[in-house]
């Protein structure tokens, strides 16, 4: 079976369509949930979208690692990553039932 992807452009066409608003409206809609998204995560706060999923920053402390093409270690200095966790009515949805 083959992968479908999706684009915003899908979104913009399927959420005008179910909610019966222009697709204009909802790309201005949808255009100013990214930039709430994108503070969000400049501040590195936390999003959770009930039955969606939960979008948050996380904090990797600097550590000693290895640099194995230079064969030293190294210092990897602190760094961010953004978390983004399906809720379990989404993962739910994966389950096969038979």
């Amino acid at each position: 079976m083959e992968k479908t992807t999706y684009t915003k452009d899908w979104l913009v066409k399927e959420m005008a369509n179910k909610a019966s608003f222009t697709q204009g409206d909802v790309r201005i809609i949808l255009n100013a949930l990214e930039e709430a998204i994108r503070d969000i995560v400049f501040n590195k706060d936390e999003l959770i979208l009930q039955g969606l999923f939960k979008l948050s920053v996380t904090t990797i402390k600097a550590h000693s690692g290895y640099n194995a093409f230079k064969n030293e270690a190294m210092e990897i200095p602190e760094s961010h990553r953004i978390k983004l966790r399906a809720s379990r009515a989404l993962l739910d949805l994966l389950k096969v039932k038979k």
